[in-house]
């Protein structure tokens, strides 16, 4: 089934209810297996714009997802994570506001298909309360500046000079009650992506090549039902459509990629005591998509790939209180991918090539410990698998070996 025949499922919310809070930073979501869509944190302001209202004075400073090796790169990777920082402040009558900045991109992304390489990212949130709703508004900027030479280009290309990448995300986010046991989070971005790439082709010729996108958006929905006064159901359910401009250097010629992606996921929260949380949940998640450089560039080689991809998860995520100063988590995922890849010949020629197909399981185990002092929480995170969200649309770490990751966050109150 075609993607944008599910969309009208994403606009079809079911009912909510809410679920208790606990102390929140991103690494309590790692920690957790990165259930951050089925629990209440502060750390989903980035992805659920009008949650920000809930969690106002409040500074946050993140490690990011580091290696005791390799640092802040996955294996062979590109760098995939970096540290962080964050404020929350009530703006008086007007409401509510938060400014971050990451060294990545990817830290502060709500979500996309192609994992972003983008630097120093900065994200303003606003929210306030409007006729009994929370509203909220994001603008967030990433941007990269590099020169390359071929001996960092994956394919054949001389003399690349510079590479100017800049990322714009508008974004609003809609959280209201449906009665005293129901609520509802809404959230969507839309993308605007420039790219900008001065170069030298293999005849020696300067290129200065400029490309625009504003095809990329975001739609998502999560919600929460209260089936007991100890338990509850949280729906979820997201839409992706992507159309950017891919770097030359990734690719050694001029494509485009382009693809859409489907998740829908459920999960069910036992909190027996304000000290004790279990988390049961399961995901399905489907795409496809292409990159095809055939109509951009009049190289006799000029190729691309179709991709589809899809995925079952399953997890099990638990916290406890053990003392008033102790907290532990651990939770275990599994996952099951597969990923069919179709090459597209240069246009007019019949390849005969058959699709490329892949399939696998995967489990992945994560531990946490957070510490309370007062107006200070510390957690750290302790994981294996990928530090990013799997089944990306280009396959980046498709045959990527399990590595230990970790990451720590120091949250206070103000």
């Amino acid at each position: 089934m075609k993607l944008r025949s599910l969309l009208a499922i994403l606009l079809l919310v079911p009912w909510a209810a809410p679920t208790p809070d606990a102390g929140a930073t991103t690494a309590r979501i790692q920690a957790l297996g990165g259930v951050g869509d089925y629990l209440e944190d502060e750390a989903n302001v980035l992805r659920w714009y009008g949650s920000l209202t809930d969690y106002p004075d409040v500074v946050v400073l993140e490690s990011g997802h580091f290696h005791l090796n390799s640092g802040y790169h996955f294996g062979a990777a590109s760098r995939v994570s970096g540290p962080g920082v964050g404020i929350h402040s009530r703006l008086g009558r007007w409401g509510t506001g938060a400014f971050y900045w990451h060294g990545m991109h990817v830290d502060s992304d709500p979500g996309e298909l192609v994992p972003s390489d983008l630097e120093n990212a900065f994200t303003a949130l606003f929210a306030r309360r409007i006729a009994g709703a929370q509203w909220g508004l994001v603008f967030r900027f990433g941007s990269l500046d590099e020169e390359l030479t071929d001996a960092d280009a994956l394919f054949f290309l001389p003399e690349i000079l510079t590479r100017k990448n800049r990322r714009i995300d508008l974004g609003t986010g809609l959280r209201f009650d449906l009665n005293d046991r129901t609520y509802v989070d809404l959230a969507g971005e839309l993308r605007l992506t420039h790219l900008d790439e001065f170069w030298r082709t293999p005849a020696d010729q300067i290129h200065d090549d400029e490309r625009e996108s504003s095809g990329t958006y975001t739609l998502r929905s999560r919600a929460f039902t209260q089936l007991t006064e100890n338990s509850a159901l949280v729906f979820h359910s997201e839409y992706q459509q992507m159309d950017i401009p891919v770097p030359v250097s990734d690719f050694g010629e001029i494509p485009t990629a382009s693809g859409e992606q489907f998740r829908l996921g459920t999960g069910w929260n036992w909190f027996p005591d304000p000290d004790r949380f279990l988390l049961a949940r399961i995901e399905y998640l489907y795409g496809e998509g292409s990159v095809d450089s055939r109509n951009h560039f009049s190289w006799p080689n000029s190729h691309g790939w179709d991709v589809k991809w899809s995925s079952y998860r399953a997890g099990l995520a638990a916290e406890s209180r053990l003392l008033p100063w102790l907290t532990l988590r651990t939770a275990w995922d599994w996952l099951y991918r597969s990923r069919t890849e179709t090459f597209l010949q240069p246009i007019g020629v019949w390849s005969g090539i058959a699709p490329d197909e892949a399939e696998g399981a995967s489990h992945f185990l994560h531990l946490g410990v957070g510490a309370h002092l007062g107006r200070y929480d510390l957690d750290l995170a302790v994981g294996e698998g990928l530090p990013t969200e799997p089944g990306g649309y280009m396959g980046t770490f498709w045959n990527s070996e399990p590595s230990n990751w970790i990451t720590l966050t120091l949250r206070a109150g103000i």
